[in-house]
């Protein structure tokens, strides 16, 4: 999972460096511009510019990590820890391949439709969201994913052993406990998620940092852009009109 939240962090390569990952080091990096007309039809005409390719990158659809374990039943050993949208923003969701079948909100997706019942668009929203103000934004992603994966894995250690001792004697009910298990997994992360999405609009609005009796809290721009601006000269090309000796 660390793995494919990378993007180049700590190295040359690092995406949350220079003047392309805005002020707040925003890893996020999108197409370059087209033709002055914005035409896309020619295929001599080519995009300018290019980026690094994370590991993470901002328009990854899912990824999933398949765990085998040798040593349990096959559908009790096997586990696909799903993860929809970006990795580094997603929260990754354990379904063990015994399930006979899959958790509604991992299977309700339209791409072109806002629909909170979905898994993808609570974390498509959030990681939208963190763009607002990555440096600071990603800390509490990164706190919201260790506590619900951290959870989901002490979660799956009793659940072996419910499943096993269930399994063994009626293999059929175990596969539907096993069900349940992963549709209440899947719920659970879906609705914290979306809370999560919230606390975040509100924590990040207008450019402040906001929290309970700490409203507005003014944090302005890194020292290292500003220097990359105009601002400490501040609006160029302004000239104080000329007096016309008219009263206005």
């Amino acid at each position: 999972m660390s793995l494919y939240r990378d993007y180049y962090q700590g190295t040359e390569f690092d995406l949350s460096k220079g003047t392309a990952a805005d002020p707040f080091g925003c890893p996020y990096r999108y197409s370059g511009g087209m033709d002055p007309k914005g035409d896309t039809s020619d295929p001599s005409i080519k995009r300018q510019g290019a980026w690094e390719r994370s590991i993470s990158i901002f328009r990854c659809g899912y990824s999933y990590v398949c765990q085998a374990r040798g040593w349990l039943p096959d559908p009790i050993g096997g586990i696909v820890w799903f993860g929809p949208d970006q990795p580094m923003s997603t929260c990754y969701v354990p379904f063990y391949v015994g399930a006979l079948r899959v958790a509604a909100p991992f299977i309700t997706c339209d791409t072109t439709k806002f629909n909170q019942k979905s898994a993808w668009w609570a974390c498509y929203f959030v990681a939208n969201w963190a763009a607002v103000k990555y440096e600071y934004m990603i800390k509490d992603v990164i706190q919201k994913q260790d506590e619900m994966e951290q959870g989901e894995i002490q979660g799956i250690k009793a659940m072996d052993e419910q499943a096993l001792a269930l399994y063994a004697k009626h293999p059929a009910k175990a596969r539907e406990l096993l069900f349940a298990f992963c549709e209440n997994q899947a719920d659970r992360v879906v609705k914290d998620w979306w809370n999560f999405a919230w606390i975040m609009v509100a924590r990040y609005a207008d450019g402040f940092v906001n929290a309970p009796g700490k409203m507005a809290q003014e944090v302005g721009y890194p020292k290292a852009w500003y220097e990359t601006t105009t601002w400490p000269q501040g609006p160029t090309g302004y000239q104080k009109p000329a007096p016309t000796g008219a009263t206005q």
